[in-house]
């Protein structure tokens, strides 16, 4: 899987992540099945706020998932809104399913599931989608980095939650 995330300087893997996709100074592109990652300078980074199209500078990568938060109505900012929380499990079924066009039964094997677990999973983030869509909510995509639902890994083409204890923490 090739994930796009918006960093604040060009230290690849190390650099922060910067908080607004379309004016990250660059994009690093990591491929979690190869292990390798690729650096790309923003050539929208000075733009009026609401103007940036970010993914063109990304477009001929094959990225799989752009690393971005939220998508939300234009114009309105995101603190009026209400949000739907879409798991990146659901977002991996929707570009399966939606976007490769594989069967249910080849996308459940690749996610490493049964067929009806990947029907679930696809059930729930069209719903999802539906209500972000229809109804003005913001949609917030679940990222590896969440502490509070758990790390997500990607391995031998599934997307699997690890859970962590948070309370444990001193």
């Amino acid at each position: 899987m090739r994930i796009c995330v918006p960093v604040q300087d060009d230290r690849g893997l190390p650099a922060p992540v910067n908080a607004h996709f379309g004016s990250a100074p660059y994009f690093l592109i990591h491929d979690t099945d190869t292990g390798r990652s690729l650096l790309l300078p923003n050539g929208e980074e000075e733009h009026a706020h609401g103007q940036c199209h970010p993914l063109q500078s990304i477009a001929s990568q094959n990225v799989d998932v752009p690393a971005a938060d939220y998508f939300k109505p234009r114009g309105i900012p995101l603190r009026l809104l209400e949000e739907v929380v879409l798991e990146l499990d659901e977002l991996e079924a929707i570009r399966l399913a939606d976007e490769e066009g594989l069967y249910q039964e080849q996308a459940a094997r690749q996610m490493g599931v049964s067929r009806q677990t990947f029907g679930n999973t696809l059930d729930a983030a069209h719903r999802k989608l539906a209500e972000a869509l229809l109804h003005g909510k913001a949609l917030r995509i679940v990222r590896p980095s969440d502490p509070a639902r758990g790390a997500i890994q990607h391995g031998a083409g599934a997307v699997t939650r690890a859970h962590t204890n948070l309370e444990s923490t001193p």
